[in-house]
């Protein structure tokens, strides 16, 4: 899923800043909950697909702040956006917190190693609806190649993997709905309707082999896209679009 933001030709992305505050001893910044409400409804203004939710905040204090946020995310779930927020990295002693905590209709993505399973910092797994990528992963600066590479930690980055994901299936069943035949277009049709929605993706996201490792919360990606890779480079590439069908047509497998 390296430079996955660069290979969409039809998609856009937006980044929304929050407002923060620094901690007590001013050794971290933390997002302010009115902040986090305000970019959500943004989000849900925008008609955005999937929102990639990097962070987490503790139940405010503030009864009003702590409802406005829960309403927020309530909201955009109930406008049917895809969302996906992060574990939080504290060990065995994590407490619920939110965008998780404010409705079931959310994926709570936590890091993995190399392996598959999830890393001892996130916490209780099974808390978490998947994990995604987030030890020791290597990020470069995208096609311009100007800066080195990094690597980055953290549920942060799988949650970003996660969104990415769901994102790139959608994109797959938008190529299947443009090349089906008019007997088939809306069959395509109404598994991007349900792709769409928690459930859908939920399914979509099962359909994908796990690793045992991981509980079965592992996706293991390269089974499905990695073989049409490979079949690109025996095709001519009139047909490389059709490869992006056919995993799209994989994928859906469990949703009708």
């Amino acid at each position: 899923m390296k430079d996955l933001d660069y290979h969409f030709t039809s998609g856009r992305s937006f980044c929304l800043r929050f407002e923060d505050t620094p901690s007590k001893d001013g050794a971290q910044l933390n997002i302010t909950a009115r902040s986090a409400a305000k970019a959500i409804r943004a989000a849900i203004v925008q008609g955005f697909q999937a929102i990639s939710m990097s962070w987490t905040i503790d139940p405010p204090k503030d009864d009003r702040e702590r409802q406005d946020l829960e309403n927020a995310v309530v909201e955009a779930a109930n406008a049917n956006i895809l969302m996906f927020c992060s574990a939080r990295d504290k060990g065995a002693h994590n407490t619920p917190t939110y965008p998780s905590k404010a409705t079931g209709k959310i994926f709570t993505i936590g890091d993995a190693n190399s392996s598959g399973a999830s890393v001892d910092y996130v916490g209780d797994a099974s808390e978490l609806s998947y994990t995604f990528p987030g030890d020791k992963v290597e990020v470069d600066s995208g096609p311009t190649r100007r800066t080195q590479s990094e690597v980055v930690d953290g549920s942060s980055v799988a949650t970003a993997l996660a969104a990415g994901l769901a994102a790139l299936i959608l994109y797959c069943i938008q190529v299947r709905i443009f090349l089906a035949k008019d007997s088939e277009k809306q069959k395509a049709r109404e598994a991007y309707k349900k792709l769409k929605q928690h459930e859908g993706t939920v399914k979509a996201f099962d359909a994908v082999e796990t690793k045992k490792e991981s509980n079965h919360k592992f996706l293991k990606v390269w089974e499905v896209f990695g073989k049409s890779v490979e079949q690109k480079d025996q095709k001519p590439q009139g047909e490389w679009l059709q490869l992006v069908a056919d995993v799209g047509t994989r994928l859906c497998v469990k949703i009708y």
